[in-house]
């Protein structure tokens, strides 16, 4: 009887040891793995964030282009592009000119060879004079003089007078005049004044 009672112990024992060990090992077993996952993982270098650079705008390169182009225009190519002259006009041989302008009327006479003008009247009638009130006043040029044509454009200079034109054609002119008269004691200032004259 105690014989078969120690045999159930010892059996008993026997079936429960090895369920013990397999859970003592597997907990052992289990730790040490559990461990070294956590030291491997808490060594590893945090995820790096990846940088993709932005392709660069095509503005930059325009304003570049922009400026090589500008820079490379040489002086004299910029000097090219200005548009020629026209020619000088020419007016016509041996013609008279009469005009008139506000206050009066003028006339000249062209020169044989078309280089010259001559004056030959400046007939005003009741001109406004800059200090106040008209005048009526008849300048005759005799002997005749000649003033030289450069370009189209000539300039009639003589004591207090100032007549420039300019040919728009062979056959009409355009320019300005100024005098200074006196009379009865007065001065009279005249102009400058446009006046406008076409060959007869």
């Amino acid at each position: 009887m105690q014989r078969h009672s120690l045999s159930t112990t010892l059996l008993i024992l026997l079936l429960i040891l090895p369920a013990l060990g397999c859970n003592f090992i597997t907990s052992v077993i289990a730790k040490p793995t559990a461990t070294s996952t956590q030291t491997e993982t808490s060594t590893l270098p945090p995820p790096t964030e990846t940088f993709t650079p932005e392709p660069p705008t095509a503005e930059p390169a325009t304003a570049t282009l922009t400026i090589l182009e500008t820079s490379t225009l040489a002086p004299d190519t910029l000097e090219n592009t200005v548009a020629p002259t026209l020619a000088a006009i020419v007016p016509e041989a041996g013609v008279k000119f009469v005009g008139s302008f506000d206050g009066g009327l003028l006339s000249f006479r062209i020169s044989s060879n078309s280089n010259a003008v001559i004056p030959k009247t400046l007939n005003f009638k009741k001109a406004a004079c800059k200090e106040g009130g008209t005048i009526s006043d008849l300048q005759a040029f005799d002997p005749p003089p000649s003033f030289l044509i450069d370009k189209g454009k000539f300039t009639i200079s003589r004591d207090t007078l100032l007549w420039t034109g300019f040919f728009t054609t062979p056959r009409q002119a355009r320019g300005s005049v100024e005098i200074k008269l006196k009379k009865g004691g007065s001065n009279c200032t005249i102009g400058p004044i446009a006046w406008i004259a076409e060959a007869e």
